[in-house]
């Protein structure tokens, strides 16, 4: 038998909380610390994906890697293909996997995509990427995935783990995902456009506060298009034109501005297809569209290294990789990118010789570890840098000049990004196709640390208020003030409800809120509580398991222990532990902008 859809009803929750004896007010989620709001640091992890389970993958080795690099969300593929085989038939094939990603901390993306054979368009059937016939179905079926996934206690999956952004599809605008239907395309961005605005609606009418995101769409130039793939915004275009109440049928425009073969700012290409062109671009269109208050997530962005099958059989080096990450990333932030998921982490196929495999910033599982590469680290300096600090605009060394109308020709100039963290201070510097001595402006009453791409540290004496350096291709840091690391933990206090007679994971979040590395070690005397990961570097995620077994009903207390390195601090993380007979789980983490 199918599982039936079940809609949302409050009456019915709020009798279901009393039987339970939990409150709303009280019901909290025994698996621990999704992120509450969105981040900019996220991955396509696809720690789901069906194809892990033929690759002798270690996931939580592969989690717990993802965190050691900073890795904050994670945008996942949830096929409607394998969820929905047969008419009003859904499987919960991903409750498990979609359980374990949320438990170790990470915010979820759900890409809905693929259709079921039962399903797609009599043009393209033999095609799992072919659109729907009727575009009602596609609507149940994310209305079946938002109710299952929104932690209401209403249709919940066990375990109740929490998917706040929804993303409809995958690049409509390229035939390989979205087949070109009718002359031109009208079919296909006809149908697009009605599927958008039914998935909306029904996705808002499930859980209101979930953010819907449009298919993430290649961008290159905003105008080009050929019979099987266009532009993003120009396919968009197409689509609010034939379908008008699409235009107001998403939260964010998700975009994937690939510069596979070139530098993110190389200077002899149109700036309008650099990265920062494609980002500006895409937000003066959603501002000439009538949609100035939507918000740009970038959903895939990378570059393919050596040795492996890449685009166009374009390479760039290992190095160029992570200098290009951190370039591009830094780029987009400062041009209004809310939240970046790059592609990739690891590669699920563990196929060398497929497309893309190598955009990965990890190799394949070698039995022991997952080898990281250059931009592994890169990432991590970022993250460990610039994570909980705000965009501040350009520095004092900044000459980079974005025009459209300018010549293909030069150095590109230098940047000079700058964010600030309470009183600290953080210019990221590069140059895109050459090196040059800079002498930058300090504040002589605070140190100054230079942080090279990797992570390693160099302090810096100012002379005449300035310090030297050398900007080149490998981007640096430059930090003005407090470079210590400085322990930090997410929640605390840890507040877990747990049904009699079972376990459960929670997890918290350990994070470093000064500068620098730091390394981090766990422990506890509390018998009911196991802690599954003892030590680690941050950002990281200390997994707990409660053992509410053999516990009466009421509140336990308890307490973890975490200490830093380097004179980080310690903390003690009280947990409060309610022990209810039965568990009615009425609130996760919600998604605030």
């Amino acid at each position: 038998m199918g599982l039936v859809r079940i809609h949302r009803h409050v009456l019915l929750i709020a009798v279901l909380l009393v039987v339970s004896g939990v409150t709303p007010r009280q019901a909290t989620r025994a698996a621990g610390s999704q992120p509450t709001k969105v981040s900019y640091w996220g991955m396509n992890l696809y720690l789901t994906k069906r194809e892990r389970l033929a690759t002798g993958d270690n996931l939580a080795l592969l989690a717990s890697s993802a965190h050691q690099a900073g890795v904050q969300w994670t945008r996942e593929e949830l096929p409607w293909d394998l969820i929905e085989p047969q008419n009003n038939t859904f499987r919960p094939v991903y409750d498990g996997s979609l359980k374990q990603t949320a438990d170790q901390g990470f915010g979820i993306i759900g890409m809905l995509l693929t259709t079921p054979g039962w399903a797609r368009d009599g043009a393209c059937s033999g095609n799992y990427w072919c659109p729907p016939a009727n575009v009602q179905e596609y609507a149940q079926f994310a209305s079946w995935m938002t109710e299952r996934y929104d932690g209401d206690g209403v249709q919940d999956a066990p375990g109740s783990p929490r998917i706040a952004a929804w993303e409809i599809w995958n690049e409509p605008n390229a035939a390989e995902t979205w087949p070109v239907l009718g002359p031109g395309g009208s079919i296909s961005r006809q149908r697009y456009g009605e599927m958008l605005v039914a998935a909306y609606n029904a996705i808002k009418a499930a859980d209101p506060s979930a953010v819907v995101l449009t298919g993430g769409v290649y961008v290159y130039d905003g105008s080009y298009c050929d019979p099987n793939n266009c532009d993003g915004l120009n396919f968009l275009g197409g689509v609010f034109q034939q379908v008008p109440s699409a235009r107001h049928a998403f939260d964010v425009l998700a975009i994937h501005p690939y510069i596979p073969t070139e530098r993110p700012d190389a200077p002899n290409i149109p700036r309008l297809i650099t990265v920062e062109g494609r980002v500006r671009n895409a937000r003066s269109w959603l501002n000439g569209n009538g949609r100035g208050d939507a918000r740009l997530w970038i959903t895939e962005m990378g570059w393919c290294t050596a040795t492996g099958t890449c685009p166009g059989g374009v390479q760039v080096s290992a190095e160029q990789q992570a200098n290009y990450l951190v370039r591009s990333l830094v780029v987009a932030q400062h041009n209004g990118v809310e939240h970046s998921s790059w592609f990739q982490f690891e590669d699920a196929f563990n196929d060398p010789n497929r497309e893309w495999s190598n955009a990965a910033i990890v190799g394949n599982f070698n039995g022991s570890d997952y080898p990281a590469k250059p931009a592994f680290y890169a990432y991590r300096t970022l993250v460990e840098h610039l994570g909980g600090a705000t965009v501040a605009g350009t520095g004092p060394v900044h000459t980079h000049v974005y025009d459209p109308s300018q010549p293909y020709t030069g150095s590109g100039g230098t940047y000079d990004y700058r964010y600030t963290r309470g009183t600290t201070t953080i210019d990221v510097l590069w140059r895109p196709t050459d090196s040059a001595g800079i002498a930058f402006p300090v504040n002589g009453r605070q140190p100054v640390t230079l942080i090279q791409r990797g992570g390693a540290r160099t302090p810096l004496a100012a002379s005449g208020g300035v310090v030297q350096v050398t900007v080149s291709e490998n981007p640096i840091l430059i930090v003005q003030g407090d470079v210590t690391p400085r322990l930090a933990v997410m929640p605390n206090p840890l507040t877990v409800l747990a049904e009699a007679g079972t376990t459960a994971p929670s997890s918290i979040q350990i994070s470093n809120s000064g500068a620098g590395s730091m390394t981090w070690s766990a422990s506890t005397t509390t018998p009911w509580l196991t802690l599954l990961s003892a030590s680690g570097s941050a950002p990281s995620m200390l997994s707990l398991r409660i053992d509410a077994r053999g516990l009466p009903t009421g509140t336990h207390t308890g307490v973890v222990t975490i200490h830093g390195s380097d004179n980080a601090g310690t903390i003690n993380v009280p947990v409060q532990l309610t022990v209810v007979t039965k568990l009615r789980r009425a609130y996760l983490p919600q998604v605030r902008r």
